[in-house]
């Protein structure tokens, strides 16, 4: 994605917290709580990435983000101050957050996190590699951070987190993958902040999640040649870069094998998502075709297939290089994974979108109950 103007001046008045880690990933933890519903969602919010892991009534995010506009703005009500993730996550019964965790330091991938840390309680919160950059854009003064300004509200009690190797929240572990290449991470430029992903994986009741922020093909073939690298089956995977040809490749999704994937990407020469749609035309046919194994595709933007050329300039309604909408079992939408303690799992589809936020554009609006929602909304 774009390269993010390092915002100066503001100092941090957040303390760090490091994590403790593990001496070999080789030990994988199959974490077993007391909940018997845990819901993995993915929320449908252009070219960005916002996605938690719902327990009880606390959630843990995987990135905080929103698609940007077409100059890579990312200040305003549409974007920065944006309420269609808040009122979702209220409405799918969430209280408190307990961890965000921010992949890499593009803003389509924490634009909406002062939108959040003004409606939740954050208890803590992860940084990327070279986090400072974000840090330093933290202020513990809400009223410092307005829609205008490039600040972000967090309050002085969220602990933060290093890059690390592992983590553990709500007696979950969870893995970052990308540690066993710290070394060359570090060597990359800003050019290249994809490459520094963290890659995040854990598994909890059976089920195993892997959640990718932008990781390319890069970072991907260098852990595939890693020694310490492990790799297990996932359930769920969350398909990187929004559906860029220069995702992890085919050879990286063989090794996980996984059953269910969800891009969250559109093409942003949808009009309906072009506010979102960061001026890229998202989902590929190459990053269909590396994930063409999995039992169920899911999209949470839309394909326009009517066109075998790339974008050109001031074309509309152009594909990317030959996405077919029947690449996706669905399309335009947010889901939600529901998985239980016994094995079984559900999956669910919701109408709202950023670009059409219908029933949840308002707290205050009239909105269907959940469970009755879902009844109609299977997958």
């Amino acid at each position: 994605m774009k390269k993010i103007i390092a915002f100066l001046g503001t100092i941090s008045l957040f303390s760090i917290t490091f994590s403790n880690t593990f001496a070999c990933n080789k030990t994988i933890q199959e974490n077993t709580i007391e909940e018997n519903q845990i819901s993995y969602y993915t929320l449908s919010i252009g070219n960005g990435l916002f996605s938690y892991l719902k327990i009880g009534s606390k959630a843990i995010l995987f990135d905080a983000g929103i698609g940007l506009d077409q100059f890579a703005i990312w200040k305003g009500r549409k974007h920065k101050t944006n309420q269609f993730a808040s009122n979702f996550l209220k409405w799918t019964g969430v209280e408190e957050i307990e961890t965000v965790f921010i992949s890499h330091n593009h803003s389509d991938h924490y634009a909406n996190l002062d939108a959040i840390a003004k409606n939740f309680k954050i208890n803590n919160l992860v940084l990327p590699l070279n986090g400072n950059s974000l840090k330093n854009r933290f202020v513990s003064n809400r009223e410092k951070s307005t829609s205008i300004n490039e600040k972000i509200y967090l309050n002085s009690n969220t602990k933060l987190y290093n890059f690390e190797k592992t983590y553990r929240f709500l007696d979950i572990d969870f893995y970052n993958w990308s540690y066993s290449e710290l070394n060359y991470m570090k060597g990359l430029s800003s050019k290249d902040e994809n490459n520094a992903s963290a890659i995040i994986y854990f598994k909890v009741n059976s089920k195993s999640i892997l959640i990718t922020g932008d990781a390319e093909q890069e970072l991907g073939n260098r852990l595939l040649k890693n020694k310490e690298s492990n790799f297990y089956k996932v359930d769920i995977y969350q398909v990187p870069h929004h559906g860029s040809k220069n995702a992890l490749s085919n050879n990286f999704v063989k090794k996980v094998n996984p059953s269910i994937c969800y891009v969250s990407g559109t093409n942003g020469d949808e009009k309906s998502y072009r506010e979102w749609g960061g001026d890229h035309i998202f989902p590929t046919a190459k990053a269909y075709s590396n994930i063409s194994s999995c039992q169920n595709r899911y999209l949470t933007g839309k394909v326009l297939s009517n066109s075998s050329s790339d974008k050109q300039k001031n074309d509309y309604f152009v594909n990317a290089e030959g996405a077919k909408n029947s690449d996706y079992d669905h399309q335009n939408a947010s889901y939600e994974y529901r998985f239980f303690k016994n094995g079984s799992y559900n999956k669910y589809y919701f109408e709202p979108t950023v670009s059409n936020p219908n029933f949840l554009s308002s707290i205050n609006s009239k909105k269907p109950d959940y469970e009755t929602y879902l009844n109609d909304h299977s997958l």
